[in-house]
């Protein structure tokens, strides 16, 4: 039943953040970055979170997590990558190394 729960909630969180994030559409334009950090560490967020977002979309016919809690999840994963691999050069305070909880 949880299972069930989770992959409903997943599914309506990204079903809401992609028709929100599409109305900024104008603020964050593919290809082109804002002068000021913070908005260039928004955009390239957004952007790859439209574009991985879509792709799934694209590749399952539907919204990830429809089928399945794992579509979701995997989803997320990739979104999580994408910004991790792209972002940080615009995002660098929010990926600095933690040393306080790496001993735990």
């Amino acid at each position: 039943m949880r299972t069930i729960l989770f992959a409903i909630l997943c599914s309506f969180i990204l079903l809401l953040s992609l028709r929100g994030i599409h109305g900024n559409d104008d603020d964050c334009p593919d290809g082109k970055t804002p002068e000021s950090l913070k908005e260039s560490c928004k955009c390239c967020k957004m952007n790859c979170w439209n574009a991985k977002a879509d792709e799934a979309a694209n590749e399952l016919g539907h919204i990830p997590g429809e089928g399945s809690e794992d579509e979701a999840l995997k989803t997320l994963t990739l979104i999580k990558k994408c910004v991790m691999d792209k972002c940080t050069k615009y995002c660098k305070a929010q990926f600095r190394p933690r040393p306080f909880f790496s001993g735990m």
